[in-house]
């Protein structure tokens, strides 16, 4: 009896192999299935005063991920990752169990590639400012929280990606209770003040409701330049209730006004250009992004107009009344170049990031533009230290200018997601 790895005779002694050592592969799914894993353990002990300082050690911690990855094919490879946490097995062992954690299916093929994936990461798309993938300043993958399904493909010399992946947590479809939460006289202030949109907006901050649409599209021309476009939709995130009023600037009595529940919507835009020559590769990119509140089933609200003199004011309801209003948009810039000098390994970009808020997105009446523009330059060079071995030196600097609205609330600001949803979902 045995394994894939080791034979046991009748005797209880390893049984030799071809070539004299023991084992060998017995098992047709052997050089199908490969597994790994990684062991985090905690030991903690501390001191108990009402023990006569007698040191007691806890429960120790084990946190166990053994991976899976299953050549299922030649076009078909699947991963999947498990999870045991002791703490969290406190039950007779022979009901311990591996828990899935994440895992993707891989079809691979020449005519086109396939990635469904649960709550796995997938690679950056390639544009300089990653339109999916890096989010946040810690640069963390797409795919987590997240399942769908990824398909490339190439058609006239065009290598295009098509992506479609939705929020798997429970929940984001709760709203507050209150439309206005309390600002009933508020609001009534600020459309006293003959301003053309003022909003009063509550919602959970949240995207557990999410669904995601993503685009992109790259084509080489010749050996040195390369361009791409790529755009992506969000839908269903930050459910709530508003109440919004929107006028013509000059009449000031032709427009709308809607109350009800709300999603919010994004979408974004943009193209980049790489040209490499020299060992040198130089960067460009814009996008594009537009955040919007969408009224959903259930709003209420009427539509004026001036006919013949007179003011006409017309009931919305039902889908009549499912319109959409800005909340934020934004644009984005980049210029970056990385290359040899001198034996030294540099790259250099400059990032625009220009914003404006809508007074439904800033909780006033205010329409608020604000901008943050960066350097960044990194130098590096690598050393032989020995046979096979290298030395790698790194120096960065980065330099961020912000420069604000002078009326902006703290909320609006790029360091925070609540309006600024590259740093919130990338």
């Amino acid at each position: 009896f045995g394994n894939s790895f080791l034979v046991v005779g009748a005797d209880g002694k390893p049984v030799a192999a071809a070539g004299g050592s023991p084992g060998g592969i017995t098992s047709a799914f052997n050089p199908k299935i490969k597994l790994d894993g990684r062991l985090i353990s905690l030991f903690q002990t501390t001191r108990d005063p009402q023990q006569d300082n007698r040191f007691e050690l806890s429960r120790p911690d084990f946190d166990f991920d053994l991976n899976f990855n299953i050549r299922m094919s030649d076009v078909l490879d699947a991963r999947i990752l498990t999870n045991i946490r002791g703490d969290q097995e406190d039950v007779p062992f022979w009901q311990t169990r591996l828990n899935f954690d994440r895992g993707n299916l891989h079809l691979h093929s020449d005519r086109i590639e396939l990635y469904a994936f649960d709550n796995d990461k997938l690679d950056t798309w390639g544009d300089p400012l990653d339109l999916v993938g890096r989010i946040g300043i810690y640069d963390h993958a797409f795919g987590y929280s997240q399942q769908g399904m990824q398909a490339e493909r190439t058609i006239a010399g065009i290598d295009m990606k098509l992506l479609y992946s939705d929020n798997f947590r429970n929940g984001g479809t709760s709203r507050p209770a209150d439309v206005t939460a309390g600002q009933d006289e508020l609001f009534d202030e600020r459309l006293a003040m003959g301003q053309d949109l003022v909003a009063a907006y509550n919602f959970n901050d949240t995207d557990d409701n999410k669904d995601i649409l993503a685009y992109r599209g790259s084509r080489a021309f010749g050996t040195h330049l390369e361009a791409g476009i790529q755009a992506r939709l969000d839908r269903g995130f930050n459910p709530g209730v508003a109440r919004v009023a929107q006028f013509d600037d000059t009449s000031r009595v032709e427009g709308i006004s809607l109350e009800g529940p709300t999603y919010e919507r994004w979408r974004g835009i943009g193209g980049n250009l790489g040209w490499k020559a020299g060992g040198w590769e130089f960067r460009a990119e814009y996008l594009n992004g537009r955040n919007f509140l969408d009224f959903q089933t259930g709003t209420t609200g009427s539509m004026s107009s001036i006919e013949n003199g007179d003011t006409v004011v017309v009931s919305l309801g039902g889908n009549e009344a499912r319109e959409s209003f800005e909340i934020a948009t934004d644009n984005r810039g980049y210029l970056g170049a990385g290359g040899v000098l001198a034996g030294l390994d540099l790259d250099l970009s400059w990032e625009l990031h220009a914003t404006d808020i809508t007074p439904i997105g800033n909780d006033s009446v205010l329409f608020l533009d604000n901008r943050m523009t960066t350097w960044s330059a990194r130098v590096g060079q690598t050393f032989d230290v020995g046979t096979e071995r290298t030395l790698e030196a790194r120096l960065g600097f980065q330099y961020t200018d912000f420069s604000y609205d002078a009326r902006s609330p703290w909320t609006s600001q790029f360091w925070f997601d609540r309006r600024n949803f590259w740093l919130e979902a990338g």
